[in-house]
């Protein structure tokens, strides 16, 4: 790519160059020391250092390596309609990309089979997308195709009437069947993180409502396997609000649940998004997906695999 040349705005006067040059080009910070360390950031004719500070009207040329794009996923699409497009997210991929620089997410995955997803919503960051899922976490993930159905479909998941059931390997002493109801905000230690507002709990932000319903459907010692439905959509809230009833996922260390050392190996924590419901007046989406493989095999080598799935 050629070089860039930018004129330093006032507002960043007096910023670490590192934070101008994400800020500039829409890059991590992390990115942009890279960028700096690399000997690509400099005023007309001198290379400069991440942390060097620069002043309003400096002017600073960029060159940026030539890449390679990452190559888009290919999603498999388990059911759609002239309203909706749900697919198959496997666990490690984003449901739409954070920064310009974060690789290929579901989104532009999605749009691959319907380009009409990334105009489907107001913002361009996150097209048609209706909820999110975890980076970690697989399953039913939904896109609405045309603005009237994500105006029907955005509706439908903060008014509560979709539905989103979750299958999920969980340790610890949880009752057969229940629910924690319980409001969720940021953790201010840990930006990773989500907490249950429970009174005296610090948290960050407006705390907001969630319920999170289980039913076990098989327990061999502390290891269940449970079956989850969530109102909200909080970040996080099938895995915090598990937590908070004594069950943390397998394999989900930022809430306490215990490694996996089994034979096949978990690609993260193991909670998938089995079912997803999303009313419209004409074109209603029922969607279902089988947990991937290493879901299955964890719950058969603990003898917690149900008749079918």
């Amino acid at each position: 790519m050629p070089p860039q040349s930018f004129t330093i705005p006032i507002d960043l006067e007096g910023r670490r160059v590192d934070e101008v040059v994400s800020a500039l080009m829409g890059i991590s910070v992390k990115a942009a020391k890279r960028l700096c360390e690399s000997g690509r950031v400099r005023r007309i004719k001198s290379t400069m250092k991440k942390g060097d500070r620069l002043c309003a009207g400096d002017e600073l040329i960029i060159e940026q390596p030539s890449a390679p794009p990452l190559p888009i996923p290919v999603l498999r699409v388990v059911a759609q309609n002239p309203a909706f497009l749900v697919v198959d997210k496997p666990a490690g991929l984003h449901s739409h990309k954070l920064r310009m620089d974060d690789p290929p997410s579901a989104l532009e995955a999605a749009a691959l089979m319907d380009p009409a997803i990334l105009t489907a919503g107001p913002d361009p960051r996150e097209g048609g997308l209706l909820h999110r899922l975890d980076g970690g976490t697989s399953g039913a993930l939904a896109f609405a195709r045309t603005a009237r159905a994500f105006e029907v479909g955005r509706a439908a998941f903060k008014g509560g009437t979709a539905q989103k059931e979750y299958l999920a390997l969980v340790y610890g002493d949880l009752d057969t069947n229940g629910e924690v109801r319980a409001e969720i905000a940021h953790d201010p230690s840990d930006v990773r993180r989500s907490v249950v507002v429970d009174e005296g709990v610090d948290h960050r932000g407006k705390p907001r409502s969630a319920v999170t319903r289980w039913r076990t459907l098989v327990r061999i010692g502390r290891y269940a396997l449970v079956h989850v439905d969530a109102d909200g959509g909080r970040r996080h809230q099938v895995r915090v609000h598990l937590a908070h009833a004594g069950a943390p996922l397998l394999g989900d260390d930022l809430y306490g649940g215990p490694p996996w050392g089994g034979a096949v190996k978990l690609f993260s924590h193991a909670l998938h998004a089995s079912r997803l419901i999303i009313p419209h007046p004409e074109f209603p989406m029922d969607a279902q997906v089988a947990p991937p493989a290493d879901f299955v095999a964890a719950a058969h080598e603990l003898g917690l695999a149900p008749p079918s799935w």
